[in-house]
């Protein structure tokens, strides 16, 4: 059932010896996931921002990262597509919001300054009503200023989340937390249809070049 639904939609697959190594494996991964969140043993890099008219450093893009003990580095794609099929993705969110906000207060500072932090949302945590107070409290134990959090999701997001994830932007509108759109022109809604409580957008660079900024590779 998992392949045939990681295979895309209107599709199956025939039960085999083989896949059931492959179950076996799944559910081998997902018990050492869940180990990894409990354990802290996951790990957040940091992509940098940067203005290009004078080259300073404005901010950090936090990515979480899995280096398995026995397997090496797994790939967010493959990580993150579990935690969304069994339950833990929340926790995931939880897990880069807390400790990036406190890694965040321990930047160094440019001009006086704390470089920002931009989080991804995920769709399910944007369908998550208490996620505004998870925010607040993740910056409320770490310090980091409100100012220094931009939060990212995607249109796609906010459109399918319908009432639910605009009663989240809402709440975070009224926490005072900036939200970005990581591509902002690409769904439906277009320019003409901004979501409630996204303070400020951030454009897909293929289509806008209102800011000059760059995210290095």
């Amino acid at each position: 059932m998992y392949l045939a639904k990681v295979s895309g939609r209107n599709c199956y697959r025939y039960f085999t010896n083989c896949l059931t190594e492959v179950a076996a494996d799944r559910l081998v991964l997902e018990n050492d996931l869940r180990l990894a969140i409990d354990q802290e043993a996951l790990d957040i890099h940091y992509q940098p921002i940067v203005d290009l008219d004078n080259g300073c450093v404005i901010g950090a893009e936090a990515l979480l990262r899995w280096h398995h003990a026995e397997r090496g580095w797994i790939s967010p794609s493959t990580f993150v597509g579990i935690a969304e099929d069994v339950g833990l993705i929340d926790a995931l969110g939880v897990y880069v919001l807390e400790r990036a906000c406190i890694q965040a207060t321990q930047w160094p500072t440019q001009k006086g300054r704390l470089p920002y932090l931009a989080v991804n949302i995920s769709p399910r945590q944007l369908r998550d009503p208490g996620l505004p107070e998870k925010v607040r409290r993740a910056l409320k134990r770490s310090g980091l200023g409100i100012e220094q959090l931009h939060l990212e999701l995607t249109e796609s997001a906010v459109m399918d989340g319908g009432a639910a994830a605009r009663a989240v932007l809402a709440g975070l509108a009224e926490l005072g937390v900036e939200v970005w759109l990581d591509d902002f022109g690409t769904g439906f809604s277009g320019v003409v249809a901004p979501p409630p409580g996204a303070r400020e957008w951030c454009e897909d660079r293929s289509q806008f070049h209102a800011r000059p900024v760059v995210r290095s590779a």
